[in-house]
Order: structure tokens, then sequence, then C-alpha cells
């Protein structure tokens, strides 16, 4: 309900949000909530006490993070923001030492090379790719991503 209560108040374009089939559970579970959330948020009388509904809107799903069974829909180049990506990235120091650990890659460099095979595939440097959910009501003829 206070997903539905934020996409309500914000009434979004399009929302973001992890792939069903990513890899870790609790991406899986947030990946099902907003999809629910964003559905249930266009309903007036589902949680009434909520003021107003949102349009429905068009969900776009993050890459996973190996790519493994993600066929992209959409691209945006990132080539001159890689530098900045990856040193976002390694803000997440956490992450980055706990990933190491667990699958023995540096993370980093598996970022960069996703990057620069999404570009390969869109016929840039680097990119960053996402998948448009295909279901009733949530199809556009716009383009939200840059």
């Amino acid at each position: 309900d206070k997903v539905i209560d934020v996409i309500r108040k914000v009434d979004p374009d399009f929302i973001l949000t992890h792939a069903p089939n990513d890899y870790m559970s609790d991406h899986v579970a947030v990946s099902k909530l907003v999809f629910d959330a964003c559905f249930a948020a266009t309903v007036p009388h589902y949680c009434p006490e909520i003021e107003g509904s949102a349009k429905a809107c068009p969900i776009y799903y993050l890459d996973n993070a190996s790519g493994v069974d993600f066929n992209p829909t959409e691209y945006v180049d990132i080539t001159d923001y890689i530098d900045k990506k990856l040193e976002m990235v390694k803000c997440h120091e956490s992450q980055l030492v706990w990933l190491q650990a667990h699958t023995n890659v540096d993370y980093t460099d598996k970022i960069r090379t996703i990057s620069k095979y999404r570009g390969f595939q869109c016929g840039v440097s680097y990119a960053e790719a996402f998948k448009q959910c295909h279901v009733h009501l949530k199809g556009t003829t716009k383009r939200y991503l840059p």
C-alpha cells in the first residue's frame, strides 16, 4: 500500500525496476511488488483512503547482473558517463567485497564489460540495457528513455 501511495502521489511517466528473473530473491520480490502496485495504483477503489489514482504507465526492467536471459528492448548510450558510473559503483564498498568473495569476480570490471557488450549491441561504446514490460496497458508509443 505504501508503494501504491508513492505511485499515486508521483504519478510517474514510467517506472524502472528489477527484472522478474533477476538473480537475487529480494530483487525479484521488488520487481513483483512494483508490478502489482503499478496496476493497483490505477484502480480508484483499491485503497480508497489513499487519494486519487495514477495513470497506467510503462515499466522498464533493469538489465540483470550478468545479462543472463535478458533480451533488451531499449538501450541508453552511457559512453560519456561510464567513468562516473564506475566511480559510483566503487562507492558500494561492502557489496564489492562481498561479491568478490562470493563470486570471485571484480564487480567494477564486470560492470564495464557488460556496459561495453550492451554498447556493442547497439553501436556505441557503452550502453545500459532495459526491457519494457509488455503486458496489457503497459505499452506506449512514446520514447521515455534518453
